[in-house]
């Protein structure tokens, strides 16, 4: 059994369909990746900022208690989300950490081998038993060697939730605009198609009796503009060829008639 065909109206409702949504997902991944590198980039300055603010403060305060009440004086709750610790140029911490906020965060060889060279490490770790953390791991030179290794850390906590949030609005907001766009892209196709559905009705109405009625041409200058002239041009063929046939018919009755009568 021959399976029903789709129209043209349901095609171009559903290509129209799938290709807006094809680019909202490629939009929305792309976007999704941009926000959350402007969050890491945006944490990485933050970390920059308290881990330069250790460096400053670090010939004033005696240890790391010290330095913890010195930091969340200067930097306000904003300390609270943030880790910190200071190490030996050997990756050894320098005193026991103050706890919980100035736990032990880990130092990787890779961040290990860049601080020995003099530069900054960004990365994203795991604690044990804690959420995933952001650390900078940043050496203090002096005289051209390095003194101190400055580690400070932020949970991902805020970002990850404003990630999720984003995750959430294009859930909604992705199925809901291929929805609206389909009912608007299925009501354009029927105002487009709708002179092609009048040619369909008139062509079914003409029949080899009548020849003389003509298609409406929609004068759009598009496609269903010429396809209804050329329409138009076919019939006004049949109707000359049906017409000299007739008439061929005709003239061959009449000659066919004397010498019946006469028979």
């Amino acid at each position: 059994m021959k399976r029903p065909s789709l129209s043209i109206r349901t095609r171009l409702t559903l290509w129209y369909s799938g290709v807006l949504l094809a680019i909202l997902v490629t939009i929305s991944v792309l976007s999704y990746s941009w926000l959350r590198f402007g969050l890491l980039q945006d944490l990485d300055a933050s970390l920059l900022t308290v881990a330069q603010v250790v460096k400053d403060t670090g010939a004033q305060a005696r240890g790391a208690r010290d330095q913890e009440a010195m930091l969340r004086e200067l930097l306000g709750p904003e300390l609270y989300d943030k880790f910190f610790q200071l190490l030996d140029p050997e990756g050894r911490p320098r005193a026991a950490p103050a706890p919980p906020r100035a736990g032990a965060l880990p130092l990787s060889p890779g961040a290990r081998a860049r601080a020995a060279r003099g530069q900054n490490t960004f990365e994203t770790v795991g604690l044990v038993g804690a959420e995933p953390v952001r650390v900078l791991t940043m050496p203090i030179v002096r005289d051209g060697r390095v003194v101190e290794i400055v580690q400070v850390g932020m949970l991902l906590r805020r970002a990850r939730a404003t990630l999720d949030r984003y995750v959430d609005t294009l859930t909604v907001l992705i199925p809901l605009g291929v929805g609206l766009a389909a009912l608007g892209g299925a009501i354009i196709a029927r105002i487009a198609l709708r002179p092609l559905d009048r040619m369909t009705r008139t062509a079914r109405r003409i029949s080899a009796e009548d020849l003389s009625e003509r298609v409406e041409r929609p004068r759009t200058g598009d496609e269903l503009d010429r396809l209804a002239e050329t329409m138009n041009d076919m019939l006004a063929r049949l109707e000359q060829a049906y017409a000299q046939s007739r008439r061929g018919t005709a003239a061959t009755a009449h000659e066919l008639r004397t010498p019946l009568d006469a028979l």
